[in-house]
């Protein structure tokens, strides 16, 4: 929606909390929070503190010039000003074909995959960026990609006359920068966001208390009023964007609506990161001992990862107990979170794993699209977990559907799974692409994968893959950017 003048407070103060105000007149309820305090926030995350001190509001300044003056000061130097992203959009976007524009720090594998269904079925997608590390890698996907700074971005889209569609990303402690993209968008855009790990599935308000100290070791001295922020930003996106998709299944989708009084839940679409056929691959090899590989982020073993809310995807006691019962296991480690040079500090127990036991390798992974083809020769994907001594919330694990699933659906692998992940358990079960442990049989999974050939599962897993693949499940998504362009 297009912002009205609001006054906003001038203080400064992180993640002041102002009384409910409407920022809309079509809008019932509205963000509690001030709007500069959202761009603070960001702008503090970016490292632009002396910026900040330049602005200044007054005690009656509205979004439409104390504001936007604000972002102004704040670009001075950008790779591509709000003028420059006009100018390429005007040269990529045309009335021919529609087109999709997709928002993220960095392009994640799910815009990838979508991006190229899409452009099967005749749509034009782009990319805007605000981190360049994966921009060469990743500008194939797309039929362009456009890097820039979140200021001038938010610049373009205030001011910009063209109808467009964005596509954005929305991930836990950042859904302010949806929020704020919903602000300041001219009544000309529409806005989808996609909801990634939920701010308030993962850190209910039963964790707040229970494991306050670690929240802080994690996120820093100002997590309980961040994450305050977060789950009200979280909140308004789910009621008021003009569009919201879900990485989960329906319950994913229903738990979040349940507060939700609004008109919007037609245009709420449950679309998880379905396999992709560009990326499909296939092994007739047979191991002689059942290999296991896992795919995914470890999170480096440092006092900001503390084990309460990472000591599951570390997977340290699950290696010690598959190790213990000889089983083989390879880790191909997301590239994206750590420099290979930094392994060693981040990830020493593994490496003291990997030289006591020869059948466990930790290795720095490959951007997701091109792992399938180094894993196909691999038994069974790994998704166990052991969640002992974790308190991330149970909505969490119950409706998420990681897009590691797919990733090795892709590789043509059947997976392991723990049960607590209901939304996968679902769908590796009614496919007979896998099996379901429990937390207590963790030691027992040589004996249960010897119950079962895994020649028969890899085979419903290629038939399986064909029948949910992206492209079958596409029409979904663009039916629902159809309804919000209306």
């Amino acid at each position: 929606m297009k912002a009205t003048p609001c006054y906003v407070d001038s203080k400064f103060a992180p993640y002041a909390f102002e009384s409910l105000q409407v920022i809309d007149e079509k809008a019932a309820d509205a963000l509690g929070i001030s709007l500069h305090t959202l761009l603070i926030n960001e702008s503090l995350k970016a490292g632009k503190k002396n910026d900040l001190r330049a602005m200044r509001l007054s005690e009656k300044a509205t979004v439409s010039d104390s504001i936007i003056d604000g972002i102004v000061a704040l670009s001075h130097k950008t790779v591509s000003s709000w003028h420059e992203i006009e100018h390429q959009l005007n040269t990529m976007v045309n009335d021919v074909l529609p087109t999709v524009i997709f928002v993220a720090q960095k392009v994640y594998f799910n815009q990838i995959k979508m991006s190229m269904a899409l452009r099967d079925c005749g749509y034009k997608t782009i990319a805007i960026v605000f981190d360049e590390n994966m921009v060469a890698h990743q500008k194939k996907y797309f039929d362009n990609l456009i890097y820039t700074d979140f200021s001038s971005f938010l610049l373009f889209i205030n001011k910009t006359e063209r109808p467009l569609l964005l596509h954005t990303q929305g991930w836990l402690f950042r859904y302010h920068i949806p929020v704020l993209i919903n602000v300041y968008k001219s009544a000309h855009c529409r806005q989808i966001v996609e909801i990634m790990d939920s701010q308030s599935f993962y850190l209910p308000c039963s964790v707040l208390t229970q494991a306050a100290e670690a929240m802080q070791r994690a996120w820093g001295d100002d997590v309980f009023e961040n994450h305050k922020l977060q789950s009200v930003c979280e909140a308004y996106i789910v009621e008021h964007a003009d569009g919201v998709v879900f990485n989960g299944n329906d319950g994913y989708r229903n738990s979040l609506l349940s507060d939700c009084v609004g008109t919007q839940k037609k245009n709420h679409l449950s679309f998880p990161s379905w396999p992709l056929k560009d990326f499909f691959y296939s092994s007739n090899v047979t191991n002689f001992k059942t290999k296991l590989v896992f795919i995914g982020g470890i999170p480096p073993l440092t006092l900001n990862r503390p084990h309460e809310f990472f000591g599951d995807a570390q997977l340290l006691t699950v290696i010690d107990k598959l190790m213990s019962k000889g089983c083989h296991l390879d880790i191909y480690n997301n590239p994206l979170i750590a420099q290979q040079k930094d392994y060693p500090l981040f990830y020493d127990k593994f490496f003291e794993l990997s030289d006591s036991y020869e059948n466990f390798n930790f290795y720095l992974g490959e951007h997701p699209q091109l792992l399938g083809k180094k894993i196909a020769n691999y038994d069974y994907g790994l998704m166990v977990y052991d969640f002992s001594g974790v308190y991330t919330g149970d909505l969490h694990f119950k409706h998420l559907i990681p897009t590691k699933l797919f990733s090795y659906l892709e590789a043509g692998l059947p997976v392991l799974v723990s049960a607590r992940f209901e939304a996968v358990c679902e769908i590796v079960l009614k496919y007979n692409i896998g099996l379901v442990i429990n937390e207590n049989e963790i030691d027992c999974i040589p004996e249960i994968i010897s119950r079962v050939s895994v020649q028969d599962l890899k085979r419903n897993v290629l038939k399986a893959r064909e029948q949910i693949q992206m492209h079958n499940n596409i029409h979904d998504l663009i039916g629902l950017y159809e309804r919000v362009i209306g």
